[in-house]
């Protein structure tokens, strides 16, 4: 029987007192946190990054779990939410790893060339035709297979 898990996303929590901090080989600040997978029957664990460029994501995983800052080390909160956990597995030096993540919003893109007002007008106006042409009423959802299909806990991607 194998102990690999089977890649997806899943609904987790965070476990109290199972932070560790740490500093990778490079000099990267980093926390190590444990997160109950009830689907899968046990906890995985997931790193967290503080270089400069990773922070503000990290700290975006700390609040979706509940975190509410502060100094303690143990990060207190961090049980509170229910969230979604990606796993996934990644080549490094030749060996799958097994990679867990706090899954978020990803943060905002900006448009490198947004429409000018005029340029939206006629857009929205070609878009509202398409609707109307479409036949389908609005609000209406679309047939077929297009939701998230939930099983288990795990969402099916």
């Amino acid at each position: 029987m194998s102990n690999r898990i089977e890649e997806g996303v899943y609904k987790g929590r965070g476990i109290e007192g199972s932070a560790q901090q740490g500093v990778t080989s490079n000099g990267t600040e980093q926390v190590a946190l444990d997160i109950e997978i009830p689907a899968l029957g046990r906890a995985v664990t997931t790193f967290l990054y503080f270089s400069d460029n990773a922070a503000p994501y990290s700290l975006e995983r700390l609040r979706a779990l509940g975190w509410e800052g502060g100094d303690d080390p143990s990060f207190p909160g961090i049980s509170k939410n229910e969230v979604d956990v990606s796993i996934k597995y990644e080549n490094y030096q030749g060996e799958d790893k097994l990679k867990v993540e706090i899954v978020t919003g990803g943060g905002r893109v900006v448009l490198k060339t947004p429409m000018s007002d005029q340029q939206r007008r006629g857009f929205m106006a070609r878009l509202a035709k398409l609707e109307k042409q479409s036949g389908v009423p609005a609000g209406a959802r679309p047939a077929g297979n297009g939701e998230a299909a939930r099983a288990g806990g795990k969402i099916a991607l």
